[in-house]
């Protein structure tokens, strides 16, 4: 709020319009403006959309005081005032290293958050590095810088548990986590291993990585979670409530995930189907174009074909092309088309769409949880 600054008193400027002052005295008693009284000058008396006093009203004592205001209306900026401080809460960082134990706490106090499930750790599990920050759900920002460790090789489930431990204690994390993992994820069960460890079938992810590290955890196939942040973020936010977006992830495979107004299709997995006689993610991917060096117009070609069988399948209105090659989209969108026509655009959120989607994904699947105990815990109390 711009103010009148004179010795001993603030007045807010847009008062003026709603004061006729009748005295030209110049003594101006300390005082602060409220909304149920104005400044204790007794010849000062409420006028309905009066216009700024003039010189003459003000006086020649005034004069000074008058310059003042006639300078700040001029300029027409907001500064602050010694009696109005404007709450900016801390940022994530300075919360980080203030007090690393108890941040999170701190920073859902701040921002005002209720919920614990808003802010969640989201884990990216790729075949190439484990990634993992903080992230506010309803914002899709990650509140900390992200913190990735190299996935082991082999990458057992024991030692992704073990990165996962590390990547928790980094950020002092006591919260909710949401993990992305590249495989059909049924029930937090891990169902297919074609880009991770065999060892990795059957074994119940949630209960793995939560014996790990202590919190509540949600596991979701890792393209519907980049799907995720996609469609409430990025580029799939104008067809939450109607239309089909496919989501693609070119990485170490090619993941997919389907959104049909604006309800996930799980597990989809299409980057295993068949294209001219191959498994498409074994020709199409993002790593065999960068182990073979092949040009950008070639492997352009070879994500054509693949688009143009899941435009044929699936008629979606838009796809969404993600995964770690979508850093470098200006070499290679303008390649991109299929028969239909359909729009093929490039992540928005670009490689940190795994992380966020992950987070966004867990606070779902946990909320969903959350209700059904408490229906469960309510309802014997209602029918008896």
């Amino acid at each position: 709020m711009a103010t009148l600054h004179h010795p001993g008193r603030l007045v807010p400027l847009h008062s003026w319009r709603n004061v006729n002052l009748k005295s030209s005295s110049s003594t101006f008693r300390a005082c602060k403006y409220s909304k149920s009284a104005f400044p204790t000058v007794a010849a000062v008396t409420a006028v309905p959309s009066t216009p700024p006093p003039s010189a003459s009203d003000l006086g020649s004592a005034n004069q000074s005081l008058f310059s003042t205001l006639q300078f700040q209306q001029q300029h027409q900026h907001e500064s602050a005032t010694p009696t109005t401080h404007l709450h900016e809460p801390p940022s994530p960082t300075d919360l980080f290293h203030q007090d690393p134990q108890h941040w999170r706490e701190i920073m859902l106090r701040e921002r005002h958050h209720e919920d614990e499930l808003s802010i969640v750790l989201g884990l990216d599990f790729g075949g190439t590095g484990i990634k993992g920050a903080p992230v506010d759900v309803a914002t899709g920002t990650l509140l900390l810088e992200r913190y990735r460790i190299p996935t082991p090789n082999p990458a057992t489930p024991q030692a992704v548990a073990g990165v996962i431990r590390q990547i928790k204690e980094h950020f002092r994390w006591d919260g909710p986590i949401g993990i992305g993992v590249p495989s059909v994820v049924r029930r937090g069960i891990v169902r297919s291993a074609a880009n991770i460890d065999k060892s990795w079938i059957n074994i119940n992810a949630v209960d793995l990585v939560q014996r790990a590290t202590g919190c509540d955890v949600a596991a979701i196939n890792d393209a519907d979670a980049a799907g995720f942040a996609e469609m409430r973020f990025g580029a799939g936010r104008a067809l939450q409530r109607e239309g089909t977006v496919l989501m693609t992830t070119f990485g170490t495979g090619i993941g997919t995930a389907l959104f049909v107004g604006g309800h996930l299709v799980p597990n989809l997995e299409m980057g295993h189907i068949e294209v001219n006689g191959e498994i498409a993610e074994k020709v199409a991917s993002g790593a065999v174009k960068e182990k073979t060096d092949m040009s950008w117009k070639k492997w352009a070609g070879r994500v054509n074909d693949y688009l143009a069988r899941m435009e044929h399948y699936l008629q979606p209105d838009l796809i969404v092309i993600g995964g770690g090659i979508s850093k470098k989209d200006e070499k290679f969108l303008h390649l991109l088309s299929v028969p239909g026509g359909t729009p093929i655009v490039a992540a928005v959120m670009r490689n940190e769409a795994g992380i966020v989607g992950a987070a966004v994904g867990g606070s779902i699947l946990l909320g969903e949880q959350r209700a059904a105990r408490e229906a469960a815990r309510i309802t014997p109390t209602l029918l008896s």
